[in-house]
């Protein structure tokens, strides 16, 4: 696919994360301190997340980490609900597969640096890499590799 896809891709999935935000209501989770942050710091963390894994796709996981260790607060399981459905709407209204996939692949990009992320709640880092990898799960499936 063309730089110029991938870069539409990435927006596309930065607006509708956005969007989606006015959409979403999440509850706080058990073992969690109280949550201080709001639906929009989540989908903005989400959006920099992607914005950080497009711009430094395939590189070491230092830029990520870097925005991790920024939102130790959002690295939680309400950030899990966000991801999920903003996924699941984003996925579901694009048409190519290709651009699919390289969404798939950012999200588990991002997943394996949650998973290895070495701060933060360790439980709450595998949980939120265990629900990414499912989204990607629905795209990448034994008959599409």
């Amino acid at each position: 696919m063309s730089e110029s896809g991938n870069e539409n891709a990435a927006n596309f999935l930065l607006l509708v994360a956005s969007q989606l935000g006015e959409f979403l209501g999440f509850t706080s989770a058990a073992g969690n301190e109280v949550d201080n942050n709001s639906l929009d710091d989540y989908v903005a963390f989400l959006q920099l997340l992607v914005q950080t894994e497009y711009e430094n796709f395939g590189g070491d996981a230092r830029h990520i980490y870097g925005v991790l260790q920024a939102n130790l607060d959002k690295l939680n399981l309400n950030f899990i609900p966000v991801l999920q459905e903003t996924m699941a709407r984003i996925l579901g209204g694009i048409d190519d597969p290709e651009e699919v996939e390289v969404i798939a692949t950012l999200i588990e990009n991002i997943a394996n640096k949650i998973q290895e992320f070495p701060k933060g709640r360790r439980a709450d880092n595998l949980e939120i890499a265990i629900a990414a990898h499912e989204i990607v799960l629905l795209v990448f499936t034994r008959e599409t590799n």
